[in-house]
């Protein structure tokens, strides 16, 4: 789970043609801001997923189609409009998740290593 899940909203945009992603965009508007909820990153794929609510369904979204639009911790809606986030340009969402993968994959190390019995070096 991102750290940063509770604050962080981005919004939808399509980004090029890519085939079979028609019906995933058509369930986000461009003029609204969603609150990120996870990500997900399977081995072996380049690009992670976030996971995003539109208020009736929930879509693991990759990032590539993502912008990353403000923080505003004080907000709990899964939408809300553009119009009412200040928008940051500074947040770089990559960076974000890149961060945040690194720091579960030390975790996991360490959690591992917490695991393996004295004498097993």
């Amino acid at each position: 789970m991102l750290n940063i899940e509770s604050a962080l909203y981005v919004c939808v945009q399509a980004i090029g043609v890519v085939p079979g992603t028609a019906s995933l965009l058509q369930r986000f508007a461009p003029d609204m801001a969603y609150r990120v909820l996870d990500f997900w990153k399977p081995d072996g794929v380049l690009q992670p997923y976030l996971l995003l609510s539109n208020g009736t369904q929930r879509s693991f979204v990759p990032i590539g189609f993502l912008r990353a639009v403000a923080f505003a911790p004080e907000q709990t809606a899964y939408v809300l409009p553009l119009a009412d986030l200040v928008q940051d340009r500074s947040i770089h969402l990559h960076a974000l998740v890149a961060r945040e993968i690194s720091q579960q994959g030390v975790q996991r190390q360490a959690l591992g290593q917490r695991f393996i019995p004295s004498g097993w070096h």
